[in-house]
């Protein structure tokens, strides 16, 4: 296969692996692949791509002490399984990198990430109802649920585990100790802070309960698009969808966290018996 890869960004989503991917690529002695989310070790996302597609993403990395790539969707428990152990078949001398956000706050973007993502989900419910409908919204911010198998499989001195906060407070500080913890030169300093997480101020959303937005991303749709006027299909669109800059209320942030406080709690005391960190700066 080439070029085998050997630093994996692993998440977590709406946490900052965005920036932190595009800190460790400006390293001289590190490539990290031009796509991000590449999710080779998702099988369900992958799809019919080819390990040369793969191979591909990492060649440029050939002389290059490590090749990375990024993908929130490898600690994405229960809804994607066996990704640590497929990485782990394919290079158990990889290092492991996740980047944490206080898990409440990630629920929070999670939310507005579904809600602008129209083609995977077109979030119309409230971020209440969402959350006690679909544990997704939980078990990502349960970072102990998803690193457990990457301590098991890996061990602790392959896994760097850092915070959102961290890096975003002092990027510096953090990527010249995760340079240190690679081995590669610690005085790269970054000329300008690097900030690849900004949401949209607009965005578009579905439509009511979106019924009609699902039915233009199914696969139905795929099969009688081509022979619908185009007439219908920009109606179709202007039905499905609005243009939104909308933002949560203080209402619903506060309902959030009376929900998830006593939740999270209980997991990030978890998370820190099994990371021995500290993570009072959170305030759960």
């Amino acid at each position: 296969m080439g070029v085998k890869a050997n630093l994996f960004v692993i998440g977590a989503m709406k946490s900052g692996s965005t920036t932190l991917h595009d800190c460790l690529a400006k390293h001289s002695d590190i490539h990290m692949t031009e796509e991000k989310e590449p999710g080779y070790f998702v099988p369900e996302l992958w799809g019919r791509r080819t390990e040369q597609e793969y191979a591909d993403l990492l060649a440029p990395g050939e002389n290059k002490k490590y090749v990375g790539e990024s993908s929130t969707h490898y600690t994405k428990l229960p809804t994607y399984l066996g990704v640590p152990e497929k990485i782990h078949t394919y290079n158990p001398n990889a290092r492991i990198l996740y980047v944490m956000r206080q898990p409440i706050a990630r629920i929070i973007s999670h939310y507005y990430h579904n809600v602008r993502d129209l083609y995977m989900h077109g979030e119309s419910r409230s971020i209440s109802k969402a959350i006690q409908r679909d544990p997704a919204y939980v078990a990502y911010s349960d970072y102990a649920y998803q690193l457990q198998p990457y301590y098991d499989l890996f061990g602790k001195d392959k896994i760097y585990i850092l915070t959102f906060e961290d890096l975003v407070s002092d990027q510096n500080k953090v990527m010249s100790e995760i340079f240190t913890w690679l081995g590669v030169d610690a005085d790269c300093e970054l000329t300008e802070q690097v900030d690849s997480n900004k949401a949209p101020k607009t965005y578009k959303k579905v439509r009511g309960l979106g019924l009609l937005n699902k039915f233009r991303h199914s696969s139905v749709w795929d099969g009688v698009s081509a022979i619908v006027p185009k007439s219908i299909r920009r109606m179709g669109v202007r039905l499905a969808e609005t243009q939104s800059n909308e933002k949560l209320t203080q209402e619903e942030i506060d309902e959030v966290y009376k929900l998830l406080t006593p939740v999270f709690q209980e997991k990030v005391a978890e998370l820190h018996r099994l990371t021995g960190k500290d993570f009072s700066t959170w305030n759960l």
